[in-house]
């Protein structure tokens, strides 16, 4: 009959095909689950067709040759009445005879010429819904039926009847299968068959196929597939009377030596019909009151594990001509996919911990919840608990319990699996909670491989412990013998006494190392995970953040606001596909948040918040359980097909208002890949990665600390920053925009082969600065001027080479333009997380839309820092910055950051460039030494100038003075505002404009010459930036351009400049 498998694991030794058990089960076992399920209640097995079947057949899309080929069993083109059979047995729930088939084609004219036999051209000719009318139309009994009976089921599982859990372990020894595999398996299916009842021949479980699905297994293994099926590798029926006349159980096939399933019908015999051809059967076991049928329903893969269905194991219930026939099915459920059973059982075995207001605490595995361990855990009350993974122990039989009690003690417990016994638990660790109002702890996990323990309290602080390395208390029951080797074990209840109060006292009472106090607000933190070597926290104050461990120190990197008004934040999912979900409550539902396409991607309503829930995704579908009002509600819907089809994911819900380069990554065996930054309306900052070989742009991280637009970005590099190396990219990274407000971060960019985008991105926020704020904590604010609320920075510059031996602190310092009207400097001191604003001027007296910052070296070594702003009027003014930031550095140093705002002296030189504003603005040193300042403005015009500096001689012009050399304009350069422009070489310019062209310009002695135009397909142009490379003696230029879209463009011109007349 085939081999089957044998191993300790899903399998028994050799055997026949059937095995028959008299007296497996007593007289008194018979009548006791008889009249179990007579007190539970009976239903009929298969009910009658519907009346809107005709309805139901035709919402099935299915063509008529697909129907054909179905059908054509053989594929001879030619359909044979037992052909279709094979494939109608189930049409309506009607067993199809061969005289059903031909009365059917008579009333649809579906076969003229009478052999029973439809050739592809008749079968074309026919109406398909003339079919599906007939057997709507035709009346059903039950006797015409697959099945006709009634059944119930009765649990076995823990709690059940002595007689019903001595039957599955009586079971579980025949089988010789393990406890958690039959303890894990379908209930009891008890069956009545009245006189006249049948069960023509079938299969007890369905065929392995790759879009297969198990039924007991298919949620666990988070998997879609088209198809679902009952795994039921061992069938054992119990017959519970004896029958007057008739219901045998037969096994047509059996012993055959091949198996085909056309031979099954034969000149209109068809051995699967139970009522009519029982005695043709080769094997029949007649019902005897407590004799049991054991038998496989699949064959060994060849490697000790279940294989393909054994078609042997074709059975059904003949016709029971007197009497009334009672049995009983236990079917043992194995998935063929050995991973999708390992999930199942590990789900299965998962421990359940229960406490309570007196200090007790109940520990058992939701397989076995008889067998319970017992511990008296405090005096007082337990006030929370919690679960955590530890690295080390299996996570499928052991766990760390984490358990919180009066005055802030907080203490570890090992907990281990023992099938079929309570479980083994071990004290290991006691810890003592910051003093607050309400001093326990709401979630922990393990740092692997650092010896901490990371957990979040209610009062919303963050702690981090160490994990002692003392082997604790282990609490054991003296009842219970260690290394017992009896896998079935009856259901025990052990309570351990003396209590872990008579042993907590030989472990030390640890304190934190680290506290980050009320880091998520006064509402508790809701969750702690790690990831890829980060700690990621969740709070009820709608921020989750990233945190990382130096010097065992918790140190938080960023804070992540998903959404507007979700305050309340429950957990985060990582997906195999590196989105990261977020799950919480906002208003009335509960939502799945998608951090990768920034938007709710379910919804489900639920009344509002909820302490006790637990959610489950799968490409089948979602479910969503909570209690209410002391009911447990539960929310189901299943997956639907997608009709929407993503080309191109976005970067923003809006505008994209600037971008920046921050470098290149070479990763082995990827093609180089460049590093950007953009920032958008939407109020989010993006890192990404564009690849010159690819069109799709990949995020690596998003930055959502902004209440308003992101208008401009600068990255700030220096001594250890020098923004390419071995190890990748390193910078400073700062945002602003609307709201006066500046967000710093540390970035680093990495090579990762692993990774989709084959870059790595660590991003740390370092410090964040805002104008109302700033003046709401000066102490005397009424004296100073009010900021405006619409104050925005439109565009920053870093002042470059100011961490030097010059200043007495490593200070760095930007300049930003403002809306209001003024010129700022801020100063950063990464190390203590500040920016200050240390100088102003509000000499524009009108909105400044462009600084750009540069840096002048003496021959002599003495350095100057110069600033160039563009207001709306059309001006650039020209500063030297180099007093104010030296005075500020000093301020700074002496008053440990914090210092009021200097005024910055008047412009050294003021050039009216436009007519109207200046909407981008570079400056390029020759080598010569004179520097090239190209703007661009409103009015579509570009402006580039030569200045020189030079030392005032005199004492009314000491310091640094700026002298024009050379001016050249071009008006209407473009047809609308210029956006961006780039200094590429002292002859060539680059300038992109709202008008979508992008035009290289060859400055030539007193004017401007175009080289070349591209048309580009960003719309609504607002930034541009480029950088050089110099390859095959020319040189090549790439772009970067925002607006409404992203978009990368590369260009070539000569690398020598042409040959200049000199000017008439």
């Amino acid at each position: 009959m085939g081999s089957h498998c044998y191993s300790s694991s899903v399998s028994v030794p050799a055997h026949t095909f059937a095995a028959e058990i008299p007296d497996f089960l007593t007289e008194e076992e018979c009548k006791l689950i008889v009249h179990l399920a007579k007190l539970k209640g009976l239903q009929k097995s298969q009910i009658l067709p519907t009346e809107d079947y005709e309805e139901a057949m035709e919402m099935i899309e299915i063509s008529q040759m697909d129907i054909f080929n179905l059908l054509d069993h053989n594929q001879d083109g030619q359909l044979q009445l037992k052909e279709v059979l094979t494939h109608t047995r189930l049409g309506n729930g009607r067993w199809m005879t061969p005289e059903n088939i031909r009365e059917m084609y008579t009333a649809v004219k579906a076969d003229p010429d009478g052999n029973g036999v439809l050739s592809l051209e008749e079968f074309k000719q026919l109406n398909i819904r003339d079919f599906h009318k007939y057997m709507g139309s035709q009346k059903v009994k039950m006797s015409d039926l697959v099945r006709n009976s009634q059944h119930t089921w009765l649990y076995q599982g823990e709690g059940a009847h002595q007689v019903m859990r001595a039957i599955r372990q009586r079971v579980m020894r025949l089988t010789r299968l393990p406890p958690e595999i039959v303890e894990h398996s379908e209930p009891l299916q008890v069956v009545r068959y009245d006189q006249g009842g049948h069960y023509h021949a079938h299969m007890d479980s369905g065929p392995v196929f790759p879009e297969t699905a198990c039924s007991h297994t298919k949620l666990v293994a988070n998997e879609s597939a088209p198809f679902e099926t009952s795994c039921r590798y061992v069938t054992v029926l119990f017959y519970l009377n004896n029958v007057t006349g008739g219901g045998e159980t037969v096994f047509p096939i059996a012993d055959n030596r091949t198996y085909e399933e056309m031979s099954l019908i034969q000149n209109d015999i068809d051995l699967r019909d139970t009522r009519k051809n029982c005695d043709k059967g080769n094997l029949r076991v007649k019902p005897q009151q407590g004799t049991a049928v054991f038998w496989y329903n699949y064959l060994s893969d060849g490697e000790g594990w279940v294989g393909e269905l054994d078609d042997f194991a074709l059975h059904g219930g003949c016709l029971v001509t007197q009497g009334t026939k009672w049995i009983a099915n236990n079917w043992i459920n194995v998935d063929p996919n050995r991973r999708r059973q390992q999930q199942f059982q590990q789900e299965m075995e998962r421990f359940c911990a229960v406490a309570s207001g007196d200090g007790r605490l109940l520990l058992f595995a939701l397989s076995h919840p008889g067998a319970t361990t017992k511990l008296t855990l405090f005096e007082g009350a337990v006030h929370g608990l919690s679960w955590a993974p530890r690295p080390g122990l299996p996570p499928d039989t052991a766990a760390a319990l984490l358990a919180s009690g009066p005055d802030g003690e907080m203490l570890w417990l090992d907990v281990t699996h023992r099938p079929g016994q309570a479980p083994w638990v071990r004290l290991m660790g006691r810890y003592l909670l910051p003093p607050c109002k309400q001093r326990w702890h709401t979630c922990a996990t393990f740092l692997p491989q650092e010896g901490l323990l990371v957990c979040g309290d209610r009062r919303g602080s963050l702690l981090l412990f160490p994990c002692s390395s003392s082997s604790g208390w282990a609490a054991e029951s003296t009842s219970i013998v260690n290394g017992g080797t009896d896998p079935v074990v009856e259901d025990s209840s052990n309570e351990l006494e003396p209590s872990c109060l008579l042993h907590k006292g030989a472990l030390p009472l640890e304190s934190p190392l680290s506290v980050l106090f009320g880091l998520h607000g006064k509402t508790g933190v809701t969750s702690v995970t790690i990831h890829r070597g980060y700690i990621y926290s969740t709070g009820r104050d709608g921020v989750y953040r990233q945190l990382r461990l130096r010097d065992q120190q918790l140190e938080v990197l960023q804070k992540h606001r998903p959404c507007k008004g979700l305050q309340w934040i429950e957990e985060l999912h990582f997906t195999l596909d590196g989105d990261l979900l977020v799950l919480g409550f906002h208003a009335d539902n509960f939502v799945v948040w998608s951090n990768r396409t920034s938007e709710n991607i379910h919804c489900i309503p639920c009344g509002g918040g909820h302490r006790s829930w637990s959610y489950f995704s799968s490409p089948l579908g979602e479910v969503f359980a909570f209690i209410k009002s002391g009911d447990v509600m539960l929310y189901h819907r299943e997956a639907e097909p997608c009709e929407q089809q993503v080309l191109l994911e976005s970067l923003h819900g809006r505008e994209i208002t600037c971008v920046r380069r921050l470098g290149a990554v070479q990763v082995p065996g990827r093609a180089t890949v460049n590093v950007f930054v953009t920032g958008s309306e939407d109020t989010t900052t993006c890192v990404l990665v564009l690849s010159q070989n690819s069109r799709a742009a990949v995020p690596l991280a998003r930055l959502s600390d902004h209440i308003s637009s992101v208008r401009t970005l600068a990255f700030a590099t220096g001594p250890g920053d020098e923004g390419f190396g071995d190890e990748g990219l390193s910078a400073l990274l700062f945002s602003a925009g609307g709201r006066a407000q500046i967000e710093c971060y540390r970035l680093l960019c990495t090579g990762d082969t692993a990774a989709q985008s084959a870059v790595a991105c660590q991003v740390m926020h370092v410090a964040s600065h805002r104008l109302d704020k700033h003046w709401e904590q000066k102490k005397n604010r009424h004296k100073l001027v009010k900021m405006d609320p619409e104050t925005r920075y439109m565009s920053l510059s870093v002042v470059s080479g100011t961490s030097t031996k010059q200043l007495p602190t490593p200070w760095k310092f930007l300049a930003a333009a403002c809306s209001d009207g003024s010129v700022r400097i801020f100063g950063l001191l990464e190390a203590a997380r500040k920016l200050v604003l240390v100088a102003e001027s509000f000499h524009h007296q009108r909105c400044v839309l462009k600084v750009e910052a540069f840096l002048h070296t003496w021959a002599g070594g003495e350095r100057r820092h110069l600033l160039c702003s563009g207001a709306t009027d059309g001006s650039i003014a020209f500063w030297d910055i180099t007093g104010p930031i030296k005075d500020a550095a000093d301020a700074l140093h002496q008053a440990e950051g914090e210092m009021q705002p200097l005024a910055l002296e008047a412009p050294l030189v003021t050039v009216m460039a436009h007519s109207c504003g200046v909407n981008s603005l570079h400056i390029r040193q020759t080598p010569e030494g004179p520097y090239l300042v190209a703007s661009g403005s409103d009015d579509g015009s570009i402006h580039v100038c030569l200045l020189e500096e030079a030392l005032g001689r005199a004492e009314a012009t000491a310091g640094t003075c700026l002298q024009v050399l050379e001016r050249v304009c071009r008006p209407c350069a473009h047809a609308a505002h210029v956006t961006g422009i780039r200094v590429l070489r002292p002859d060539l310019l680059l300038s992109a404009s709202v008008d979508q062209r992008l035009t290289l310009w060859n400055r030539c002695p007193g004017e401007l010459v175009p080289l070349s135009t591209t048309f580009f397909h960003v719309p609504d142009l607002a930034e541009l930036d480029c950088w050089e490379v110099e390859a095959g003696g020319e040189l090549r230029y790439y772009c970067v351009l925002c607006g409404q879209g992203l978009e990368m463009l590369c260009g070539t011109a000569p690398s020598k400049p042409p040959p200049q007349e000199a000017p008439q």
